[in-house]
């Protein structure tokens, strides 16, 4: 059965610590780091080591206190390194190696005195940071020279430098940021300077049985950024200072580009990977690659040195790997990503990862999992994820639940979600949802649409759960009834619209039915190459930084779009997400043109007609065809009637709950598991 992956299986050395196959755990940042016991973080790798990873990398999130990303984070040159025991005896048992990843953030640090190679602000923290004088950069590699040796020392069998991302060392090696005129800049090899001593004295002080891995910025996604020459300079010049094994990221200082979201296409970053392997004789490591085993079988095949590294598959599944190998037939359970639950490989996050599927993962809301000693009648009204997730959570404590459903389906909002995201995030939430349902004693009434008053007169519940969500809110605009308008639910079960389209709304559901006008399903599942082409990035080996220089012609878009915005604040809240701001480029790329500072002063059946604010000056309008508002929801206050704040009976939960009308995936996970626990 395994003989078809007969490389991907094979063993390797990374310099002294061998490794049973090519399938190893990228670093994860879990937030459970900074926990004075790590009994959750050994289980959660124990559980990762057991699925047959050759290696785990555990993150140590800051090297010193100037490098914290927040005031609860350890720092590793104060830190007791023996608690790592535990992960380490978790790992062994199955035959797994360990590395442990020393990281300084550097300008994104929150410290009284952040640093970087130059100075500047902190478009993540808002805080000013500073050009770091010598006496700290050699502070800096004595710290991480010293962690190396406590890391050895307590038993790891590598350590690896973190100078990719927006990192401290990234910010010297960058041509693209460090623009310094001393010996830690100037020219290449003062640009190289910092990494190579961190390197030399980290070799050194762990030992010769020990490994040293090196992160780095491969493909820097800035027209600035290291040409192949300079990549080939460095990789050889690590060689030679110490490191075992490399691992090429793609990431930079700019954010861009896309680098990390759910609109990237499976394997968008292997040719950079592959150029990386072929250049090197040293294991390199080929992050999130892919995750098409067959694929990643043919690289190994062809590149004795590549290895691969999962992060996210592995939070997302305990037998991620066991059911890529064909060992486990049960379909891989995703790690479903969305904006509020982490980047399981963000190094800047201080909180706990958050999974939707398996809220409980890391140690949060273990009353959920307790039999209750008071066995209650809950009535569960509306099927969206709130109730769904209520009424399992509910039943699995030992509740009676029944579910009621207006429609004939459940899901609610994950419906439109999923169509306006166009991709297969939310319908696999959903269909996990659904799966353990069935599994469940719940009692499921389907085309009922019930009052609570009604139900609570019918005495046969002890609790009343409303989850009825809400509804989109009609914006105070003259001609808002116009027979053009539409709003984003009538959009999206299929009410047609023309070829000019306002958006009124500035918020993330305006951006993600923007997108849903502008571009047709086979857009939006574009290729790795096709993807990459439109985004303008180009071989490393011929293009400085990966970059182009240039966004090609794009297909055009299936709509002229204007988006109108009509709360400057909700503009500037939703733009501090990177995130967000790839959206909104991506628009921008496909024609889409934003309105900003205007008031709308009316829609009739041809036009929004709009002035400058504040001054309703410049009178003009906006030819279009049809209108789409994607402004603030309302609670479905008539599923409310007969609710009381004082109610003890009744709990609101989801969006009926906020006075916005909106909650968003993990907010309403997080507080249905909270108040279900405590039913």
């Amino acid at each position: 059965m395994l003989s078809q992956w007969q490389h991907l299986l094979r063993p390797i050395d990374c310099g002294p610590m061998h490794l049973k196959n090519r399938l190893t755990a990228a670093p994860i940042n879990t937030g459970l780091e900074n926990l004075s016991s790590l009994v959750l973080l050994s289980g959660f790798w124990a559980r990762v080591a057991a699925d047959g990873v050759s290696l785990i990398t555990v993150v140590s999130p800051a090297l010193s206190r100037q490098s914290k990303q927040g005031p609860n984070v350890v720092a590793a040159a104060s830190d007791d390194f023996r608690r790592y025991r535990k992960v380490l005896e978790a790992a062994s048992a199955f035959g797994c190696r360990t590395a442990l990843q020393l990281n300084h953030v550097g300008q994104d640090a929150v410290s009284r005195y952040p640093v970087s190679s130059v100075s500047g602000v902190s478009k993540y923290t808002g805080r000013t940071f500073h050009a770091a004088p010598a006496f700290l950069i050699r502070k800096a590699i004595s710290q991480f020279i010293a962690c190396a040796q406590e890391a050895a020392s307590v038993g790891f069998d590598a350590v690896e430098i973190n100078a990719s991302g927006r990192s401290f060392i990234a910010s010297f090696l960058s041509p693209a940021v460090n623009t310094r005129r001393d010996a830690w800049g100037t020219n290449q090899l003062g640009r190289f300077r910092f990494l190579l001593e961190v390197v030399r004295g980290c070799k050194k002080a762990m030992g010769e049985d020990k490994a040293l891995g090196v992160r780095f910025n491969l493909v820097e996604l800035s027209p600035k950024g290291a040409s192949w020459d300079e990549i080939l300079r460095l990789i050889q010049m690590l060689r030679i200072a110490g490191a075992d094994y490399l691992i090429g990221v793609a990431g930079g200082f700019e954010d861009r580009i896309p680098t990390h979201s759910h609109a990237i296409p499976d394997g968008v970053w292997l040719p950079a990977y592959e150029a990386l392997a072929q250049a090197s004789d040293l294991p390199v490591f080929f992050q999130d690659a892919s995750e098409d085993f067959k694929l990643l079988e043919d690289i190994s095949s062809r590149l004795e040195n590549a290895v691969f590294s999962f992060s996210s598959p592995l939070v997302g599944d305990k037998a991620f790997i066991r059911k890529k190998l064909g060992l486990d037939y049960a379909p891989v359970d995703p790690w479903i990503n969305h904006h509020d639950v982490g980047v399981p490989s963000d190094i800047l996050r201080t909180k706990r990862l958050f999974s939707l599927t398996d809220p409980c993962l890391f140690g949060q809301y273990t009353f959920s999992r307790h039999k209750t000693q008071s066995p209650k009648r809950v009535a569960v009204i509306g099927g969206g994820l709130a109730g769904m997730l209520f009424a399992l959570v509910a039943s699995n404590r030992g509740h009676a639940v029944t579910l009621f459903e207006k429609g004939d389906e459940l899901g609610g909002q994950l419906h439109f979600l999923n169509k306006i995201e166009n991709f297969d995030n939310h319908a696999n939430l959903l269909k996990i949802i659904e799966n353990r349902l069935n599994l469940s004693e719940i009692n499921v009434v389907y085309n009922k649409r019930v009052q609570l008053q009604e139900l609570k007169q019918e005495n046969l519940f002890d609790v009343y759960i409303v989850a009825t969500g809400s509804e989109p809110e009609m914006p105070d605009i003259p001609g808002i009834n116009a027979s053009n308008v539409v709003t984003y639910e009538e959009l999206l079960t299929d009410t047609p619209v023309g070829n000019r389209v306002a958006i009124i709304g500035n918020g993330r559901i305006a951006l993600g039915i923007s997108r849903y006008l502008l571009e047709n399903k086979q857009e939006n599942e574009r290729t790795a190459q096709s993807w990459r082409d439109a985004w303008g990035i180009g071989d490393i080996r011929q293009h400085a930084g990966g970059v182009l220089g240039f966004i090609p012609e794009i297909e055009p878009a299936l709509r002229q779009l204007y988006l109108i915005e009509l709360d400057p604040e909700v503009t500037k809240k939703l733009l501090r997400k990177t995130h967000n701001q790839w959206d909104l480029t991506w628009l921008l790329m496909r024609g889409a043109q934003t309105v900003r500072n205007v008031n709308i002063e009316l829609i009739d059946n041809y036009a929004v007609r709009i002035s400058d604010r504040p001054g309703r000056t410049n009178r003009h309008a906006i030819r279009v065809d049809h209108v789409v508002v994607c402004a603030e929801c309302t609670p479905n206050l008539l599923d409310r009637v007969g609710y009381t704040p004082a109610d003890e009976q009744v709990l609101l939960i989801g969006a009926a709950s906020s006075d916005r009308g909106y909650m968003g995936l993990a907010d309403i996970v997080r507080q249905v598991y909270e108040k279900a626990a405590l039913l």
